[in-house]
């Protein structure tokens, strides 16, 4: 009963009237062949062309005060990109271009240097062959930037940051930022929890060392839109993994927020059901300690 009347509440509320919704996406490769790509170029073009023709895209900077907005319009739809693959570059960045339109892309700065036990990670969690996981160079990240788009900071070495001590998912977090700003030259100020889902990936504690770690905002991976209620460090995203324009829309139009309302009100020994892959519970940090060279 407790989340039913919960979803009744988060269905009245404006932000999720379809007219005058604010989602946010997250995709992670864009890539025509592996398997484990969020989408094909093609597809992709597909999606920008769809939310072109139906809704305002917006640059995830803008999200939280679009849904506190109360002016009527089209669905308001910010696209982010979680890890940092080289097929971002390759591929999405010239459909968004194309199109005219920002994103935010999120770096796990392990992989764009190059650090083969990061590289091994995504392996593993992906299913793909080492040689099939490539990062973003340094100059890619750069000129990414340097067109417009937005750059986040999403860990050194994609742990679940519950899975560590305080100290050790501090670290994760600030050093990424710290290294995309002295790359970079400009403040990073949002962040992206690695697997991104409430309760088991980030926790009150999480939201609290990004907060003290100077980032104005961070993005969940949590299934529905985005509510004049929300946190700014636990801003709701949609995941996209081989979605067809239908899917795509029917998350756009409210038609999916009935996960992201249980992902909230859930247990967290219920919720886990719903996902149960999703846990990662044993990816552990892979930071080199000072002591270990």
């Amino acid at each position: 009963m407790r989340a039913s009347r919960s979803f009744l509440r988060l269905r009245a509320r404006p932000g999720f009237q379809c007219d005058s919704r604010v989602a946010v996406l997250a995709y992670h490769s864009i890539h025509p062949a592996q398997e484990r790509a969020s989408t094909t170029p093609e597809a992709f073009k597909s999606h920008v062309r769809w939310l072109t023709e139906n809704c305002t895209v917006i640059p995830l900077a803008e999200v939280r005060d679009k849904a506190h907005a109360k002016d009527v319009g089209r669905p308001s739809v910010a696209i982010t990109f979680d890890d940092g693959f080289a097929d971002n570059y390759d591929h999405a960045l010239p459909i968004l271009l194309d199109h005219g339109l920002p994103a935010t892309f999120f770096i796990t700065t392990g992989l764009v240097n190059g650090d083969e036990r990061v590289a091994e990670r995504f392996s593993r969690l992906l299913r793909m062959d080492l040689a099939d996981v490539e990062g973003l160079s340094w100059s890619q990240v750069r000129e990414i930037q340097a067109e417009g788009m937005a750059i986040g900071a999403h860990t050194v070495t994609h742990p679940n940051l519950v899975a560590l001590e305080p100290a050790a998912a501090k670290r994760e977090i600030e050093v990424s930022k710290l290294e995309l700003e002295d790359r970079l030259g400009v403040a990073v100020e949002v962040f992206a929890y690695p697997f991104g889902k409430p309760k088991h990936h980030f926790t009150d504690t999480t939201i609290r060392l990004v907060q003290d770690s100077g980032f104005s905002n961070a993005v969940a991976v949590h299934h529905r839109a985005v509510s004049s209620e929300d946190r700014r460090y636990c801003i709701p995203r949609f995941a996209v993994a081989n979605d067809g324009i239908s899917l795509l829309a029917r998350k756009v139009r409210g038609e999916k927020d009935g996960l992201g309302v249980w992902q909230q009100t859930a247990p967290r020994w219920l919720s886990h059901f719903v996902s149960p892959s999703h846990s990662f519970r044993g990816e552990t940090s892979l930071m080199k300690l000072p002591e270990d060279g």
